[in-house]
């Protein structure tokens, strides 16, 4: 029931009699759901994070603790075995992220932005927002590189699948299940846990986010020791690209680019150079497409950003009409 003064001041919706009653019987079922929700996502956080990198965190661990590298890859065969886990990591994140976790947490899928379309203008779209993650991974890989030659610490190289035309289509192909996997766990599930975890307005939540996104994403590239210190720089800013534009497909396009280049100058080492150029003109290109977006990068950031009405909320709708 709606309710005024009687000088014309404003009118503030009041449920009252039956409403009241209703509503006060619904907030425990919607804290039980969005409870249940948090455990189904965390759950399916932990076992994809497991099945998907779990093999490839043992064995970075025991790389860090003095254990030699795997040998590369020379025949098709070794080249198409190392292949196969991918595209089981591709499938099992379709499976579980994309078509289960919907289904039983819709709340919190809804959180993880997996559609193309971005929250916010942006020049140049879906390609630009992907050109901003390209400066942050460029930057982040300048970083950790020139903080290891500065301060003379070990590192440890990416091991490569060869190198010519097998090597290019063997080391992009693993690239585009990295870009997938990597984007849409590490990222967007990890996020919409946390957040949906927390408070509305909770000052905790993007802490608490850029340090899970930070851990996950380390364990999973620690094999590059040292030099894995680029994390530092790297998650937070693909956070950043993330909440920025609303939506994970910046981050996916903008990983299978990157990538995609690392690939070529693998393949063809004569290429280095020209890859490297384009590396930055890209970052360049994303650096002014922040400069010429419309918002303000920090609006993405406030606390009253994270505000969400689950739709599971029976009492959401009827509120919002009254």
């Amino acid at each position: 029931m709606c309710h005024g003064t009687a000088y014309g001041g404003p009118v503030v919706s009041v449920p009252t009699g039956a409403d009241a009653v209703a509503t006060r019987a619904t907030e425990p079922a919607a804290d039980g759901t969005k409870r249940r929700q948090v455990a189904l996502g965390a759950v399916a956080l932990a076992g994809v994070w497991l099945a998907v990198f779990g093999t490839g965190v043992v064995a970075s661990l025991r790389m860090l603790a003095g254990a030699a590298s795997p040998p590369a890859p020379t025949g098709w065969g070794d080249r198409v075995a190392a292949l196969e886990w991918d595209v089981v990591a591709v499938g099992v994140v379709l499976v579980v992220v994309v078509r289960w976790l919907p289904r039983h947490a819709p709340d919190l899928a809804r959180r993880m932005q997996l559609g193309r379309r971005l929250t916010r203008r942006v020049p140049g779209g879906l390609a630009g927002a992907a050109a901003v993650y390209v400066a942050v991974a460029v930057v982040s890989s300048w970083a950790g590189t020139a903080l290891v030659a500065g301060l003379h610490l070990p590192g440890r190289a990416y091991p490569q699948l060869g190198g010519g035309t097998a090597g290019l289509l063997t080391t992009g192909a693993a690239s585009l299940a990295a870009g997938w996997t990597e984007e849409v766990v590490l990222v967007a599930l990890a996020a919409a846990v946390v957040q949906h975890a927390c408070a509305p307005r909770s000052r905790w939540a993007v802490p608490a986010t850029l340090a899970l996104v930070v851990a996950l994403r380390w364990l999973v590239h620690c094999y590059y020791g040292w030099t894995s210190l680029f994390v530092l720089v790297w998650a937070p800013g693909a956070y950043a690209v993330y909440r920025w534009a609303g939506s994970v497909w910046p981050l996916i396009a903008g990983h299978w680019a990157f990538d995609g280049l690392a690939a070529v100058q693998q393949a063809y080492p004569a290429l280095t150079r020209a890859v490297e150029e384009a590396r930055w003109v890209i970052a360049a290109a994303g650096v002014a497409v922040v400069l010429l977006s419309r918002r303000g990068t920090a609006a993405a950031f406030r606390p009253d950003s994270l505000r969400f009405r689950p739709i599971s909320d029976p009492t959401g709708r009827k509120a919002r009409r009254q």
